[in-house]
C-alpha cells in the first residue's frame, strides 16, 4: 500500500503480482509439494511488475489482465451493447495503466495547480474546491469533455448510438 499511495504510483511503482494468473488451487493440487514453506512458495508465484505490465502485458514476461479479459469475452455469449461498453471501459483502464490518458488524481492535481487562485502553497481554499467539484459535475453529467482523464471524444453511448440513461 506503501508505492500505491506515492505520487504517480500508476507509472513509476512496482507491485507484487502473481505471475501465472492461471494457476490456482492448493499446491498439492497444482503438482507443488507441501514441504515448500510460504516465503519458498511466494517468491516462486509472485514477482514485481508495472500497473502497465500487469494490466496491459509484456511479452514473454506477462500476459496482461486486459488480453486475458478481452480472449474470455470472445469465448462469452454477451449482447452487443453489453459488449462495446465493457470494451470502452477496458481500453480506458489500458490507456490509464500506460499513462496514455491521467488518472483521476494527476487529472485533480494539475487542475489545482494550474487554478488561477492557487499560489503553490498547497493551500486549497473553498473557491478552488468548489470549482473542482464544479468541473467534476460537468464531466460527469457530460457537459463538457476531458480527453486527459478520457481520451478524445468519449461518451457514454450504446453500440445502438443512443446515450445511457440512470432511468434505464
Amino acid at each position: 500500500m506503501k508505492v500505491a499511495q506515492k505520487r504517480d504510483a500508476v507509472l513509476q511503482g512496482m507491485f507484487y503480482f502473481r505471475k501465472d494468473i492461471c494457476k490456482g488451487g492448493s499446491a498439492v493440487v497444482d503438482g507443488c509439494g507441501k514441504s515448500q514453506n510460504s516465503a519458498e512458495l511466494a517468491a516462486e508465484e509472485y514477482t514485481l511488475m508495472s500497473i502497465d505490465t500487469i494490466v496491459n502485458g509484456k511479452e514473454g514476461v506477462f500476459p496482461g489482465l486486459i488480453p486475458v479479459l478481452n480472449s474470455y469475452l470472445e469465448n462469452m455469449e454477451v449482447d452487443v451493447d453489453t459488449r462495446c461498453s465493457i470494451l470502452n471501459y477496458l481500453k480506458l483502464i489500458k490507456k490509464r495503466a500506460s499513462g496514455e490518458l491521467m488518472t483521476v488524481a494527476k487529472w485533480m492535481r494539475e487542475f489545482i495547480a494550474n487554478h488561477p487562485d492557487y499560489k503553490q502553497d498547497s493551500v486549497i481554499t473553498d473557491e478552488m474546491n468548489y470549482s473542482l467539484i464544479l468541473k467534476c459535475n460537468q464531466i460527469a453529467n457530460e457537459l463538457c469533455e476531458c480527453p486527459e482523464l478520457h481520451g478524445p471524444a468519449f461518451r457514454k453511448v450504446k453500440y445502438s448510438g443512443s446515450k445511457t440513461d440512470s432511468s434505464n
